[in-house]
Parts: C-alpha cells; structure tokens; sequence
C-alpha cells in the first residue's frame, strides 16, 4: 500500500507537467529556460510533499520511496517521449530565441 501512496504522485506529476508544457507555448522564448527551472522545482516540491506528508501514516519508509521513485521515472520518460515527439516544435521555439 505505501508503494501506490508514492506512485500515486504521477496524479500530480503528469498535469503539472502539461502546465509547465501550456507556459512554454505562451511565454517569450527567452523565458524557456526558467520554465523549465520551474520544472525541476514543482517536481521537487511535489515529492518532497508526498514524502513528508506521507511518512506520518505509512509502515514502509522504503516502499514508499520507491513508489515515489517509479512515478518520477515514469514521468521523466513521459516527459523525454514529448519533447522527442514535438522536437520540430522544440527547435523552432530555439530559432526564436536565437534571432
């Protein structure tokens, strides 16, 4: 049970994610890269809340980390398989900021 508490944190990955994707698309180009900081810090936030809420309740520390970590490895290939898959998009965003 304390594996899918820490896998359940996909649930908030992923939609942040497809935020973070609508910003880049509507921010100036020069912002891209603070997008995507803002990436790694919603990511960070987001376990650190699942590990520090759900440590009060669980029995497993260790299962739920590794919970935690499937969901982050899941997202992270979710995340890869996009940006490779909208790579024409990506390099005309970077045109832009290189002009």
């Amino acid at each position: 049970m304390d594996f899918l508490i820490g896998l359940s944190s996909i649930l908030l990955l992923a939609p942040y994610f497809v935020l973070v994707v609508y910003l880049m698309r509507i921010l100036p180009a020069e912002f891209l890269l603070g997008a995507v900081a803002l990436m790694f810090l919603g990511d960070g936030v987001i376990g650190a809340m699942f590990y520090y809420i759900g440590i009060d309740f669980i029995e497993s520390v260790k299962h739920l980390k590794l919970g935690l970590t499937c969901s982050f490895i899941l997202v992270t290939v979710f995340k890869v398989t996009y940006m490779a898959l909208n790579q024409t998009k990506m390099s005309i965003i970077l045109e832009k900021s290189n002009q």
